[in-house]
């Protein structure tokens, strides 16, 4: 008769529980540096867009610090921002989640999709015409996607 045990009187059934738990944790760990890079992401989108100044959004900040060039009694302080505010959308619809964490493929994503989509929202990211790109879609997909991996790595590590 053959017996496999180790120190301790563990058997092979008490290896398959710690493989178990093992991946139930990874799976944890994973999912919530997912989660961690997408919300990462969708805050770098909303950051780059403040930063990306246009010439509209200049002509708006004089505006607003002086009202006597507005035209048609406009008012302007609501957005005196130099970036991307002409209705405040664009940043404000920015959003980011995990698909199916419970899954065996699970999915992050951030940006703008379904009812929070405008198409303007495209135009002024990728650029068009006359509008120069913000490109804060790639630009924080690349950031995210190395945080993303630097955590997995962390996680790898941690065995």
């Amino acid at each position: 008769m053959a017996k496999v045990t180790w120190r301790n009187g563990r058997t092979l059934r008490h290896a398959e529980r710690l493989v178990v738990e093992r991946r139930d944790n990874l799976r944890a760990d994973l999912t919530e540096a997912l989660e961690m890079s997408t919300t990462k992401g969708a805050d770098l989108i909303q950051d780059y867009l403040e930063a990306a100044v246009t010439k509209t959004g200049l002509a708006r900040v004089e505006m607003a610090s002086n009202p006597s060039m507005a035209l048609g009694g406009e008012d302007f302080s609501a957005s005196a921002f130099p970036g991307r505010h002409v209705s405040g959308n664009m940043i404000s619809s920015v959003s980011n989640e995990v698909r199916t964490p419970r899954a065996r493929r699970v999915t992050g994503v951030f940006g703008w999709w379904g009812a929070n989509f405008e198409k303007y929202f495209r135009d002024q990211d990728l650029g068009l015409g006359n509008i120069p790109a913000a490109r804060a879609l790639p630009m924080a997909y690349i950031q995210a996607l190395a945080l993303f991996r630097e955590r997995v790595a962390k996680i790898v590590r941690k065995g």
